[in-house]
């Protein structure tokens, strides 16, 4: 082969090598962005929390009517960036005023029964539902 030629398949290599990685890192970019977890979203999605109140706790805006196919009794939920992280099972749903999943118990325990509406993981804390929605 001539050099001009090992050359050229050099350049393509790194070329290809380096779109593989373009794609990878631009498609983590907009899976975390559409809230799923996993790669390529296939594992679950993620939602807001929103604020605490009575052993509830809320979803944020509009991830409530996002929930509505992932949440029922009995869904496996992981909570994250909270001082109650784990893995919790959902044992009571409360919708709002709009018939959405506004927040949920966990049959363990995961936080007081507070009577002020607690806003210290709002935004920051992440519910998510690791199984498949129902269609």
């Amino acid at each position: 082969m001539e050099k001009s030629t090992k050359i050229a398949i050099a350049v393509a290599s790194v070329l290809a090598l380096g779109g593989v990685i373009y794609w990878f890192a631009t498609k983590r970019k907009q899976v975390k962005e559409d809230g799923q977890v996993g790669l390529f979203g296939k594992k679950g999605t993620s939602f807001q929390m929103g604020y605490l109140n009575r052993g509830v706790i809320h979803l944020y805006g509009d991830d409530r009517v996002k929930a509505n196919p992932f949440m029922k009794v009995g869904t496996k939920v992981k909570i994250k960036n909270t001082d109650f992280d784990g893995d919790y099972t959902i044992s009571y749903i409360w919708k709002d005023a709009n018939g959405n999943i506004g927040g949920f118990k966990t049959k363990e325990k995961s936080i007081d029964n507070n009577t002020d509406q607690d806003r210290s993981f709002e935004k920051k804390g992440v519910i998510i539902v690791d199984e498949v929605a129902e269609k």
